[in-house]
């Protein structure tokens, strides 16, 4: 094993303690997404929702899930596109977004 001078050393250390930095903020943020509503919703209700899809089909999912699942989607979808179709091109009409 090849031993390090001291400037080599100093820089392994800098980028150890930066690592070291980057791996925390990783875990702090991965922890703070796991505490958050819209991972635990995705973990409990879409992941379910796939995997009864992938193994027994839509059809099952409608009779686990029924018509709330369905109208969870439309709303999504009307929300989404009513945000991206008609309140966005009004507010660049407007001018308040350049």
């Amino acid at each position: 094993m090849k031993l390090l001078d001291k400037e080599h050393l100093t820089f392994y250390l800098i980028l150890s303690k930066e690592n070291a930095i980057q791996t925390n903020t990783k875990i702090a943020i991965a922890d703070r997404l796991r505490s958050h509503i819209f991972f635990k919703l995705y973990k409990t209700y879409i992941s379910d929702s796939i995997l009864i899809v992938r193994n027994e089909g839509f059809k099952e999912l409608l009779k686990r899930k029924g018509w709330k699942f369905l109208a969870v989607i439309v709303l999504y979808y009307l929300i989404r596109d009513s945000i991206i179709y008609i309140i966005i091109p009004v507010l660049i009409v407007k001018g308040v977004i350049e």
